[in-house]
């Protein structure tokens, strides 16, 4: 096992190393004047794969990120990030990995390598990697790992969403330090084996979407379009890039890399907090998203459902759009989206909210 580790430690070192591809100054080579149109989804109800579900974790007051000492425990949290989970996760995950190695002044001291991650999401996995890299030695609980999490139905375009920057100036920083280098590592990953791809955002004038809000110099500035590239909708807008994951691909593959490396993985539903005295490691992150709401009694933390509606996949389509809805052009599918319920904790679907989402997204192509 240790020999294992020491080869994804190789191999991670290698990753850091490649040059991220460069993108401040790009302005790709596309008509403003509409000779050649991008293709449109197609919304019939044969060409529905599935409906899918998730609730989003937003914490009120912003991403928790703090040592906390409970039952002789130390805990690190790191969660609350509503609809920017995968936007934010290695960055999110450095902060967290910083609060245990030494990179504030509040860190603790720690006796052993060895640490538990609670939670197998986008978020518990890349902090879990995150602490491999550092030469910690990781054990991962979880109540549901991949295809079953919230991770699993997310949109996963990088754009932070339903995530407050918080309120000190700390925070702020905080939050811009983790979009630009969740940015950054997702650029170390780019390609099919990770399934993180680099796409043109287009956005009508007149409709302001979270991907406007990045940290300064993170994103190249928005290309202005006199036209859109489709047949229809025949408007002035914009078009930045920014990545899209494909979670289907990117959470299998983190699982197998942690593996790989001696991770291990255990199936265990902690629902009190008197459980954690149940587990070996003195130091734990908590990385359990919306079950911190009752776990570690944070009323904070409240959901906001998404629904999303996806299509077959359609060659050509490597874009994504932005209106009062949203289209992902991903290989495994088309998603559609554009549902936001405040509050509501069932995943259960609603058939009148996918024809909502069907429709806001089919008349944007017929405007």
């Amino acid at each position: 096992m240790e020999h294992s580790r020491r080869l994804f430690s190789r191999k991670l070192a290698a990753a850091s190393s490649i040059a991220m591809p460069l993108y401040f100054g790009l302005r790709p080579s596309l008509s403003s004047a509409g000779s050649t149109y991008l293709p449109a989804p197609d919304f019939s109800p044969a060409n529905v794969l599935r409906e899918v579900a998730g609730l989003r974790p937003m914490r009120t007051t912003g991403v928790r990120i703090e040592v906390e000492s409970i039952l002789e425990k130390t805990v690190i949290h790191n969660y609350g990030h509503g609809g920017s989970g995968f936007t934010m996760s290695w960055g999110s995950a450095e902060e967290a990995a910083n609060l245990l190695s030494g990179g504030m002044a509040s860190s603790p001291s720690v006796s052993s390598p060895s640490v538990a991650v609670i939670g197998a999401g986008v978020v518990g996995l890349t902090t879990a990697r995150t602490l491999v890299e550092r030469g910690f030695k990781v054990k991962i609980y979880y109540a549901d790992i991949s295809p079953n999490t919230t991770s699993d139905v997310a949109g996963a375009q990088w754009s932070p969403s339903f995530v407050s920057p918080g309120a000190t100036e700390f925070e702020k920083k905080r939050y811009q330090r983790m979009l630009a280098n969740s940015y950054r590592r997702f650029g170390q990953l780019a390609g099919t084996q990770y399934g993180v791809f680099r796409r043109p955002n287009y956005i009508p004038d007149g409709v302001h979407d979270g991907i406007q809000d990045m940290a300064p110099g993170v994103l190249t500035p928005a290309l202005q379009m006199a036209r859109l590239p489709f047949q229809n909708p025949s408007v002035r807008g914009s078009m930045i890039l920014s990545w899209l994951i494909e979670p289907s691909v990117f959470l299998p593959q983190l699982i197998s890399d942690l593996k790989m490396a001696g991770v291990e993985f255990e199936r265990k539903v902690i629902s009190d907090i008197q459980q954690l005295q149940n587990l070996k490691e003195s130091v734990i992150f908590n990385c359990c998203g919306l079950g911190a709401r009752d776990l570690f009694s944070d009323q904070n933390l409240i959901p906001i459902k998404g629904q999303l509606v996806l299509l077959k996949p359609k060659a050509g389509m490597e874009y994504i759009a932005l209106h009062r809805g949203y289209v992902f052009c991903r290989r495994d599918a088309i998603v559609l989206g554009g549902s936001y319920e405040k509050n509501v904790f069932d995943t259960n679907i609603d058939p009148m909210v996918s024809k909502k989402i069907l429709q806001i997204n089919r008349d944007f192509f017929r405007a």
